[in-house]
């Protein structure tokens, strides 16, 4: 893609903005009673702000850096900004669970009402435990686990504490570090798909991402998922576009692949499904040395999916999930006016969409509240990646297949699966729609641009109406 003129200047930060805030005044007017507290508002006011602004202001600073130049100043910023969340969210953590649970002291960095967290700790931990006293066995922690699906952070975070002792701050210089990276690598395949300027506006975007700072601080596998998922598109990206070293690129490729099943199956198989039919349909002329690549890449997932048993893994994910969505939507009560609206063609729109944030207090969601500012941003951003998809589907869609069937099939299987407005399952696509977001901040036509204003009011009835549907889904109101 040719370089385009970059359009997000400071009428449409200041709009943002202006939106943002109109929507926390009229959810003020309109909730009074059950209006979260000043510091979840504070916080939500400074990641986005600084997200609307920072996305203004840093790309124009950066495009005249050398990539080498960039990557190591975009890796130093990030690790240095999502620190400075760090500790103060630890702080927080430390403070609220000192008040409601009895656990140890270094068990305290827990973030509030934590679920899966607590499996991420303890059982790395005994992992450590077992393996000082010569007594591991993977196997046993695995069948744990339930199987391999779930088991790739468990290890992870059990090599940390095999050496560094269990202490939860690990997981947050985890997370920093990982999450640095995949700063980097949304860079390079953004660069790689379309230019340098696209690279260098992904990049900031992924690093401003309230998301990010919250689920830095959280004991979870999402970081570390993304960055093992955003290196897979990378190698495999080269792999595609027929790079030097491509046996390389393969190889690599292939282990993240593995590596994702042990993390979130599903997803490993929607990668390497799109993969091969982004290689095949890539190519209309096949030549002999083309058909070489798409036999090696056949066999060699084959292979890896045979040898890991990962295809059966996948094979049961698909079959558990039949029928996920009824039991999934079954958990809340009859009476909620969401689930009386709820089904798999409502819940498609919701996920190109939503999930939109909640700004009204309801007991155990504070995990929510915390990564409220990152579905602020996701939800204005679908203004600009609409139009970026549109964009790259006009040009050349067959260029931009790989990464378009990864993302509208990892939604399609969230509506499917019923987890449409769970923040946690939408975070592996966060860095594709920053980078289509980025297409089409630089492509957007004047034509394009009257429908912004419309847009932002239609966004911002829809956040006041989704924290209606709440209160009055659970009786509140």
């Amino acid at each position: 893609m040719n370089k385009a003129t970059y359009s997000w200047n400071y009428f449409h930060s200041q709009k943002f903005v202006i939106a943002f805030f109109a929507t926390l005044i009229f959810g003020f007017v309109l909730f009074t009673n059950n209006f979260v507290n000043a510091g979840f508002i504070f916080y939500m006011i400074i990641t986005v702000v600084l997200f609307f602004y920072g996305t203004k202001r840093l790309p124009n600073y950066f495009f005249n850096k050398s990539s080498k130049s960039y990557i190591k100043t975009i890796f130093l910023l990030t690790f240095i900004l999502r620190l400075f969340f760090l500790v103060p969210l630890y702080y927080y953590f430390y403070n609220y669970n000192s008040e409601v649970i009895s656990y140890p002291y270094n068990s305290m960095l827990f973030s509030p009402n934590a679920g899966d967290s607590t499996g991420y700790h303890y059982i790395p931990m005994l992992m450590a435990q077992d393996y000082l006293l010569g007594k591991l066995n993977v196997s046993d922690y695995i069948k744990l686990c339930g199987g391999i699906a779930d088991f790739g952070y468990m290890f992870y975070i059990f090599i940390w504490y095999a050496i560094f002792g269990p202490n939860l701050w690990l997981h947050g210089l985890s997370n920093l570090l990982v999450g640095s990276w995949s700063v980097v690598l949304v860079y390079k395949i953004a660069k790689n798909q379309y230019n340098h300027q696209i690279g260098i506006i992904s990049s900031v975007m992924m690093m401003l991402m309230p998301f990010f700072y919250y689920y830095s601080a959280e004991a979870l596998k999402e970081m570390v998922l993304i960055c093992l998922f955003l290196l897979c598109i990378y190698y495999l990206q080269m792999f595609i576009a027929a790079k030097a070293s491509w046996l390389k690129n393969l190889i690599f490729g292939l282990i993240c692949l593995s590596g994702i099943a042990a993390f979130r199956t599903f997803l490993s198989g929607i990668i390497g499904v799109s993969f091969l039919i982004a290689l095949i349909i890539r190519f209309r002329k096949i030549s002999n040395e083309r058909i070489l690549y798409i036999f090696v890449a056949f066999i060699s997932l084959y292979v890896i999916a045979s040898i890991t048993n990962v295809g059966s893994e996948f094979s049961n994910s698909i079959k558990s999930s039949e029928g996920f969505f009824d039991k999934n939507i079954a958990r809340y009560s009859i009476n909620s006016i969401g689930t009386q609206l709820a089904s798999i063609p409502s819940y498609l729109l919701f996920v190109i969409i939503g999930p939109f944030p909640s700004f009204v207090n309801i007991s155990g969601q504070e995990s929510i509240l915390l990564s409220a500012g990152g579905s602020f941003v996701r939800n204005f951003l679908v203004f600009f990646y609409a139009i970026g998809i549109y964009r790259i589907i006009k040009l050349d869609i067959r260029h931009n297949l790989f990464l378009l069937m990864i993302l509208v099939s990892y939604l399609f299987v969230l509506a499917y699966s019923g987890y449409a407005s769970n923040t946690r399952y939408h975070l592996p696509m966060i860095p594709l729609l920053i980078i289509f977001s980025a297409v089409g901040m630089c492509n957007v036509t004047s034509f394009q641009k009257k429908w912004f204003n419309p847009f932002l009011f239609l966004i911002v009835i829809c956040f006041l109406g989704w924290n209606f549907i709440k209160l009055a889904g659970r009786g509140i109101i």
